[in-house]
């Protein structure tokens, strides 16, 4: 069940990123960019809260990164995943989106 919350979180996620770029291939008004870039974050928040078990209001990679700044060799494989496709992405992606406000939450 874990596994499938996973995979469609992150299919929702990949949902909205593609139909920002099909707006950005068709010239949709700016206005209607911003909007759907704020409901990915949304969405990213909801993913870490749900099923990351992280803070309200906290990002997937802020949660990410805190687990490997942290120091602890125990992380789950859901964080590594997340880390290393931030790391194949843009390197030290986690590490540095640390959000200021959940630096010293528990993880």
């Amino acid at each position: 069940m874990t596994k499938f919350k996973l995979i469609f979180g992150s299919i929702i996620v990949l949902l909205i990123l593609v139909l920002g770029m099909v707006a950005v291939l068709f010239s949709i008004p700016f206005w209607m960019l911003f909007r759907s870039f704020n409901a990915a974050l949304v969405i990213d928040k909801l993913d870490n809260l749900v099923f990351f078990g992280g803070q309200t209001g906290e990002t997937v990679s802020s949660h990410t990164g805190r687990w490997y700044v942290s120091g602890r060799t125990d992380i789950p494989w859901k964080f590594q995943f997340v880390h290393k496709l931030c790391d194949w992405t843009q390197p030290g992606h986690c590490e540095t989106h640390i959000e200021p406000q959940f630096k010293d939450a528990p993880l």
